[in-house]
């Protein structure tokens, strides 16, 4: 069984026009243009207006959809007319920190972040160790930026992210794009 979000809320980072997802899908800060056409079966979790589509006993396609005042409409469609429009970056902001063998707050929460940009900036041989939340260690990290390396988030985080290096050498570059 596949998971949807609610349809007010979708993010595709790697387009082209048309991509097939598959698994849970986190939506948020854009609209829709174009049509959804949606497998037979799915759950939907979340807050409302949700649409849910699937197919009956008999095999027509049916759109079961609920409004914010919580009414159910069904049509017999397994595709939704929908429109894009990508959240803008509003503001950019670039930090660089220093390399250091002890846990770093690499950025704090940050509500409206829509993407962040990594950039290892030891060209020899040490690595930063980056961690969605906090006390990265060698032991316990999310993303691994060998030297020279370059990392880019490509889902909505806007939450505490902790780092630490193997070696005292460099700097991590870093670029917080938000709306």
């Amino acid at each position: 069984m596949t998971a949807y979000a609610p349809i007010d809320s979708v993010s595709v980072n790697n387009f082209p026009a048309v991509q097939t997802v598959t698994g849970s899908v986190a939506v948020t800060g854009i609209t829709l243009t174009g049509t959804i056409n949606f497998p037979s079966t799915m759950v939907v979790t979340g807050s409302g207006p949700f649409v849910v589509a699937g197919s009956d006993n008999g095999g027509v396609d049916r759109v079961l959809r609920t409004d914010t005042a919580g009414a159910v409409f069904v049509t017999s469609s397994g595709s939704l007319p929908v429109t894009t429009t990508p959240a803008s970056v509003m503001t950019s902001n670039v930090t660089v920190i220093t390399a250091s063998l002890t846990n770093q707050i690499i950025l704090t929460p940050t509500a409206g972040r829509l993407t962040t940009l990594f950039t290892n900036d030891d060209y020899s041989s040490g690595s930063v160790y980056l961690k969605f939340g906090s006390n990265a260690s060698t032991g316990s990290y999310s993303v691994k930026l060998r030297a020279g390396a370059y990392y880019e988030v490509t889902f909505p985080y806007a939450g505490r992210i902790d780092g630490i290096w193997d070696t005292p050498v460099g700097s991590l570059f870093i670029t917080e794009l938000s709306s």
